[in-house]
């Protein structure tokens, strides 16, 4: 609703609804491909994570011969929207409750695609499987880092408040 006042167009689907939604996510970022320069850009936000079950990694290995199954689920959908979709200007915000939640539901190379992390305070192992560093087990309640996997880079910031609506609006009309 916070957006919506600002002109923002959003849409809420539901963790049972976000299979199909995904998948049609994933079909757009194919259609647009990567010369997506003139089309405005989607963002998507999937918070939290551990609630949108369909969106998790398939972890059955598929042997089946007769190629009727080839219908793409939530999961693998989602990967694609990660590895694809910035290119087509589709972007994708995860919020996770811990590591080990991404790890169920993304798997290594995808976890990758996440070029920028946000991580507040956590303990070593998660900072450490999350940023090559357990620099987040030091952090006050206030303080977070920004780790860029593109560089290696990692800054620390502090949170501060939200804009009001007023002021978002102005910055999206310059």
């Amino acid at each position: 609703p916070c957006l919506e006042t600002v002109g923002i167009e959003t849409k809420t689907v539901k963790p049972r609804d976000s299979e199909p939604e995904m998948v049609r996510l994933s079909e757009l970022v194919k259609q647009r491909d990567d010369e997506a320069t003139d089309v405005a850009p989607i963002v998507v936000v999937i918070d939290p994570l551990e609630r949108f079950r369909d969106l998790r990694q398939d972890e059955s290995f598929n042997f089946s011969l007769d190629g009727s199954s080839n219908a793409v689920g939530g999961g693998v959908a989602l990967q694609s929207v990660l590895r694809d979709g910035p290119g087509a200007n589709v972007f994708v915000f995860l919020v996770c409750g811990s590591a080990e939640t991404l790890s169920r539901w993304l798997p290594r190379a995808s976890q990758h695609d996440l070029e920028l992390r946000i991580l507040g305070q956590m303990n070593q192992s998660d900072s450490s499987l999350l940023i090559d560093t357990p620099m987040a087990a030091d952090l006050s309640a206030a303080t977070m880092l920004l780790y860029d996997d593109a560089d290696g880079r990692i800054s620390k910031f502090r949170q501060c408040d939200a804009p009001d609506a007023a002021a978002v609006k102005a910055w999206l009309s310059s």
